[in-house]
């Protein structure tokens, strides 16, 4: 039987949402339609590892002023505003394909209405209940489909947590360096999550990584003692740290540049995922969270303030929800007591989401729906 045409107008890619998540869509979805893949640029079709992939897939790229000048199929787009605003998504409609358009956000794109009042968007998708209800005025009646977010469990592996028992109880996150996403607070926040500081340490950081930040301890800021967390940024940049200029981070600091390590390696080297969100900034889903789950890292979100991600973890059976920061530090102190919990949350924490979250038949189902 002959497989239905898919032009994805992205490219594929380990950092960012969307293009994060049309890796893992490609892996979803190649048996079952004809794809080809319609980079920005000819850069991005020379990228030889993923072009490789894509082999593997048996998925076809070429630029869009080398497809036919008549086409048919759809043109599906994940928050490419390029596909938009550069006019791209209107030759696709006039050359014969449906458009489908995904924001990803929780905002409208520039060119969206535009796309909407001139009748050339066909149909939209939504990642989640709390995006549609945001977004939905703006797009009208025009057809539409939540179809959530898929993950290849197998891109992240679990790992069983075996710290000695001395060792730092290791708290981070990971995201892409939006300032938006960290609250004011921030790292006296992670700062107050620490226990009882413990035994002395005379060392500081080792450098390693190609492009790690590296943080210098602030000389007295521990009292020349091993702190009993230790906290760790991915990714974090120049612009992260605004409004932080006069905190001192100090030995109990991993500052870490996007790609500096895999997202599977930051995400093994941490025991919890603790998820504080800035004031002004709502989740649309929570890719990382997810993949942190798949991991094994116990999960502390953000509970309230319109975020999807109370929808991700179950609340006291893969993680915790919480609404305050008194709530982050009761259930961390928990954790780093009982360590037979937090080896339990961590089973779990897998299982939801590699059977619940990341189920690939249901995700199959909501596309083929999503796109016929």
């Amino acid at each position: 039987m002959k497989k239905p045409p898919l032009f994805i107008f992205n490219w594929p890619s380990n950092v960012g949402g969307a293009d994060t998540k049309v890796t893992h869509l490609l892996l979803l979805l190649h048996r079952h339609y004809d794809i080809t893949m319609v980079p920005n640029t000819r850069e991005q079709l020379l990228q030889l590892g993923w072009r490789k992939f894509l082999k593997r897939l048996g998925v076809k790229a070429a630029l869009w002023s080398e497809l036919p000048k008549k086409l048919n199929g759809i043109a599906l787009s994940l928050c490419n505003g390029r596909f938009l605003g550069e006019g791209t998504v209107l030759q696709a409609k006039q050359r014969g394909l449906r458009i489908i358009w995904s924001s990803e956000m929780m905002w409208h794109h520039g060119p969206e209405i535009a796309g909407v009042m001139f009748g050339v968007i066909d149909k939209v998708l939504y990642v989640s209940e709390v995006q549609k209800q945001l977004l939905a005025p703006g797009y009208g009646n025009i057809p539409s489909a939540i179809t959530g977010n898929y993950i290849d469990p197998s891109f992240f592996p679990f790992s069983e947590r075996k710290r000695e028992t001395d060792a730092p109880l290791v708290i981070g996150r990971l995201s892409r360096p939006d300032p938006a996403k960290f609250p004011p607070d921030f790292p006296e926040f992670y700062e107050s999550l620490d226990g009882k500081v413990g035994q002395r340490c005379l060392s500081a950081p080792r450098k390693t990584g190609r492009s790690r930040h590296v943080i210098t301890p602030h000389p007295g800021a521990l009292g020349q003692r091993r702190p009993t967390t230790k906290c760790r940024v991915m990714a974090w940049s120049h612009q992260v740290p605004e409004g932080h200029h006069h905190h001192r981070f100090d030995a109990r600091w991993d500052l870490l540049e996007k790609e500096t390590e895999s997202q599977v390696d930051f995400l093994h080297s941490l025991d919890l995922f603790v998820y504080s969100l800035g004031p002004t900034f709502r989740e649309s889903w929570g890719r990382s969270t997810v993949e942190a789950m798949l991991t094994g890292c116990v999960p502390l979100v953000p509970c309230g303030g319109g975020h999807h991600l109370e929808n991700l973890v179950p609340h006291g059976q893969a993680g915790f929800l919480c609404t305050t920061n008194d709530e982050y530090r009761e259930h961390v102190a928990r954790l780093r007591r009982n360590v037979a919990l937090r080896q339990k949350l961590s089973r779990a924490a897998r299982r939801h989401a590699e059977n619940e979250l990341c189920n690939r038949t249901e995700h199959l189902r909501v596309w083929k729906e999503a796109l016929s």
